[in-house]
């Protein structure tokens, strides 16, 4: 090969190259750089009030909008206990626990924050993505809870079924719901670049700061409780789990606030 021939090739590798670094460098605008991850505790309910000082809010992207991250939670704001659940929504287990979760949420809501985070696992990812695509899409209607709950009840329906028809079969459930379907596929399909992917990602961060392994992982005021494991944070029962759950509530409330210590 004559020299000319060998200097093309060359200023087509370095193009090329050159390319595939500028393409690999741009920032994924729905990704949080993990230096702002790192500015906010786990174990706290994230609100508007309470995002820490130094975080980036401008909103110039979906993960600089601070209303993508702000929990799902359900109760008082303000409360001493936050009851955080870290949830595939493809994932067996959570579908199982999930009632007991539910109720819980039922009967203690006065006195604790429940908070669920999506924390996806990489053997089912595109179905506990697309799961939760789904929810986030209802959420933006107001039916969270509702449709967090119906994904766990149908799971062996959409699970199984295939990617082509896996969207029609969540959008049933969004359409027995109530909401506008229109609205709602438009948000799922735009949840690249709508900020529902930021959401989703960000729990999954925010898990993996706490070094999770599995799901569902439940975590009340920063202490990690296991269904299967045979100690006082078991909670494979809803008995067990009510019993955890008023204990730490007990624990909070009958400690003085740092105002009436003297």
């Amino acid at each position: 090969m004559d020299k000319k021939r060998w200097i093309i090739i060359g200023i087509l590798l370095v193009a090329f190259g050159g390319v595939v670094w500028w393409e690999s460098s741009q920032v994924n605008p729905n990704i949080i750089p993990s230096a702002q991850v790192d500015l906010f505790d786990p174990a706290k309910l994230i609100t508007e009030e309470t995002l820490p000082e130094g975080f980036v809010n401008d909103g110039a992207t979906p993960a600089t909008d601070a209303n993508n991250i702000y929990d799902r939670y359900y109760g008082d704001a303000d409360t001493k206990v936050v009851f955080i659940e870290y949830g595939d929504l493809a994932c067996s287990h959570c579908a199982q626990y999930d009632p007991l979760i539910e109720k819980a949420r039922e009967t203690y809501s006065d006195k604790v924050a429940f908070v669920f985070r999506y924390f996806y696992l990489g053997n089912q990812g595109s179905n506990g993505l697309a799961a939760a695509t789904a929810v986030e899409a209802a959420a933006r209607q107001g039916k969270f809870w509702e449709m967090k709950k119906l994904v766990y009840e149908k799971q062996d329906e959409w699970f199984y079924a295939s990617a082509s028809d896996r969207k029609e079969v969540l959008k049933s459930y969004a359409d027995t719901l109530g909401l506008d379907l229109d609205r709602w596929s438009q948000d799922y399909d735009d949840y690249r670049t709508n900020g529902i992917k930021t959401r989703i990602d960000f729990g999954h961060a925010l898990g993996e700061r706490v070094k999770l392994t599995g799901t569902p992982t439940l975590v009340i005021n920063g202490h990690r409780l296991d269904p299967d494991k045979d100690s006082s944070d078991q909670w494979a029962s809803q008995e067990m789990l009510n019993a955890i759950i008023e204990r730490y509530i007990k624990e909070a409330y009958d400690q003085p606030d740092s105002d009436d210590q003297t």
